[in-house]
């Protein structure tokens, strides 16, 4: 697989993650009760084509809630089982499927992301499939009118001294970083969201937050807030927003699964011993968000296999 075709893969992956267990089959199922947040997103898979040559399937772009998410993942990766014939598998620890949520959420700037994710990876060598397919969602709840509550922003000396209109950026701002973090915490409260929210925003400023004029769908001009949160997010520091109390657990089961070929009481210690390890390197030094403790983790399975031998 050539070095460019990494690189493409690796440069995208600045974006929101969902992971999430669910139900197989072509027919979604409806989602369960509840408040629906509405968002327009597309999702990728990497896989191998009949001839074992790497490939990456991309869905159309759809709507969905954070309700039925824990059902979209399964049902595309078991729609290009059944249509592909290929069993998406994971990249140097990258999840096999991959969920982008663009911002602002809308049908016709998912369309636009998914487009250039594709192209960019035909460009980095990669091969791709657009499938087409769409997650049809159950029709939603009328929402109940609520009176709109402007968002708090961190208390910054660059927001008190914003313009009326940078702060109005800015509050959209933190509630698309609400969205992310929301997302991170499928299947973990993993961060605590205002705090997540507010790191986002004091990153987009010390990343030289600027407003420029853009165009929405209708060509309409509007204003636009850039750095774009997919790139803010990933240098944001998170490390006082991460729920350490999960810290321990997640370490563990990283072990578990990394320490394949060890079996029994074996597999168990060195499971622990990698715990151990990487809370220790983390106490010590705190990364900035759980992408930094995961690799953590990951680093000290080597150190470990001597301990335990």
């Amino acid at each position: 697989m050539s070095k460019s075709w990494w690189i493409a893969h690796v440069a995208i992956l600045a974006i929101v993650v969902f992971r999430y267990d669910a139900f197989g089959g072509e027919s979604p199922p409806f989602a369960p009760a509840g408040p629906p947040v509405p968002l327009y997103e597309f999702c990728y898979a990497f896989g191998s084509s009949a001839d074992g040559s790497a490939m990456t399937y991309f869905t159309g772009p759809f709507l969905t809630t954070l309700n039925e998410m824990a059902y979209v993942q399964n049902l595309f990766r078991e729609f290009i089982a059944d249509k592909y014939g290929s069993q998406p598998d994971r990249h140097a620890g990258v999840q096999d499927i991959t969920c982008v949520v663009p911002s602002p959420s809308e049908m016709a700037t998912a369309q636009q992301t998914l487009d250039n994710y594709a192209t960019n990876m035909r460009r980095g060598g990669g091969k791709v499939v657009e499938t087409g397919w769409q997650y049809l969602s159950a029709p939603a709840p009328a929402p109940a009118v609520v009176a709109a509550t402007p968002a708090t922003l961190p208390d910054d000396p660059r927001i008190t001294n914003a313009t009326p209109e940078m702060r109005s950026l800015l509050e959209e701002r933190k509630g698309s970083a609400g969205l992310y973090c929301m997302a991170e915490n499928t299947n973990q409260a993993l961060y605590e969201c205002n705090c997540y929210a507010d790191r986002v925003v004091i990153a987009t400023l010390d990343q030289g937050a600027m407003i420029v004029q853009s165009v929405d769908e209708e060509h309409r001009p509007v204003p636009m807030l850039t750095p774009q949160i997919e790139l803010v997010v990933p240098r944001a520091d998170l490390h006082t927003c991460v729920n350490r109390s999960l810290l321990p657990q997640r370490a563990y089961d990283w072990g578990m699964q990394i320490s394949g070929m060890y079996v029994g009481d074996a597999k168990q210690r060195l499971a622990q011993c990698i715990a151990d390890d990487a809370l220790a390197a983390y106490n010590s030094n705190p990364g900035t968000n759980i992408q930094y403790f995961d690799n953590l983790t990951r680093n000290a399975y080597a150190g470990c296999t001597v301990k335990v031998h």
